[in-house]
């Protein structure tokens, strides 16, 4: 549904990318295979954005396996909040400004409507 509010509301082309749809446990287990997937987000030049499914607690283990050159070289708008706070910090350490702002899940799939202030 997200995705779907996304595209019809915003008129956003959304893309999600290799391993987001994977189970909890196995996104937990695998941080280099979801710092690959930030990596690779901003380096294709067709995603203009990244917007953070959720939060979470476990975004620091993702650090070891960012590249700063490539956020800093490919800068794109970046929100989300709670866990992404970290995400934040990776932009700010490349010198990317990013949006603390809503995730997919929690302001745009989660409720029966979309609340005004998330329109």
């Amino acid at each position: 549904m997200g995705k779907q509010r996304l595209e019809e509301i915003f008129g956003l082309r959304v893309l999600h990318t290799k391993h987001a749809l994977k189970s909890a446990e196995w996104i937990y287990q695998n941080p280099k295979a979801r710092a690959d997937d930030l990596m690779d987000a901003f380096l294709d030049p067709h995603i203009k954005a990244i917007i953070s499914n959720i939060g979470g607690d476990d975004s620091l283990s993702l650090i070891p396996f960012i590249d700063f050159n490539i956020i800093k070289n490919n800068p794109k708008v970046v929100m989300g909040y709670s866990d992404t706070t970290v995400t934040h910090f990776m932009c700010l350490k490349a010198g990317l400004t990013s949006f603390y702002g809503p995730s997919v899940m929690t302001a745009f799939a989660e409720n029966v409507a979309m609340r005004l202030y998330d329109k």
